[in-house]
């Protein structure tokens, strides 16, 4: 029994350091019964997509279930379509997100609230939110709106999002109708949690040549 629990435990640390490939491959919709894995597109009724590591490929290939690679190396396919000339892609790191929010409060004081800290992440780091109003420092009897991103650790696009929402509703507050009415009507507040997952962002920050691709 020490034997094969020894065994197991070198193939762990094995594939630990030499990662799977996933591919993305499509499959007929009557095969897919047989095929173990989350359906990641599909045409009811035509064929399926799934991202399936090598060893579940071998199991297709072993089960004669036929199947088309669409993309063979999916991490080398999206790695290919990042700036690699800048961090984490292009996208922002969790000091980068930081500043940003710093920026807003700084451009628009009177609308964005200077960043609260609601706690604190394994490693120190801040759990960040602002909040966005026309009496920005008053709590007025308007409805709220919360909006929570970065749950996960390599979620970077998600905080891009509510900081370019954030952009937009300064930028147009008084000109555009939806944005100003968003600004005068609600207490908009933005919880930034990569944040809390930030022992996770910030691994995620010095992963795969800095793409933040894994942790």
């Amino acid at each position: 029994m020490r034997k094969y629990i020894l065994l197991l435990v070198l193939a762990v640390a094995l594939l630990a350091q030499n990662p799977e490939v996933y591919s993305l491959i499509r499959v007929d919709w009557n095969w897919t019964p047989g095929v173990a894995g989350d359906v990641v597109n599909s045409r009811p009724g035509v064929w399926a997509e799934y991202a399936l590591p090598e060893s579940e490929i071998a199991n297709l290939q072993f089960d004669r279930i036929p199947y088309e690679v669409i993309i063979p190396d999916m991490t080398e396919h999206y790695r290919s379509r990042l700036n690699t000339t800048m961090d984490m892609g292009g996208w922002r790191t969790f000091d980068m997100i930081t500043a940003a929010l710093d920026s807003l409060h700084e451009n628009y004081p009177s609308f964005v609230s200077e960043p609260e800290t609601l706690g604190y992440g394994h490693n120190g780091n801040p759990i960040l939110a602002i909040k966005i109003s026309d009496n920005v420092e008053a709590d007025e009897d308007e409805p709220e709106v919360c909006i929570g991103l970065g749950i996960h650790a390599r979620e970077v696009i998600a905080p891009e999002i509510i900081i370019q929402f954030a952009q937009w509703l300064m930028e147009n507050y008084g000109i555009d109708e939806r944005a100003t009415h968003i600004v005068d009507t609600r207490e908009v507040t933005s919880f930034f949690l990569p944040a809390a997952a930030e022992c996770g962002a910030k691994t995620a920050e010095t992963m795969a040549e800095g793409l933040g691709e894994s942790i």
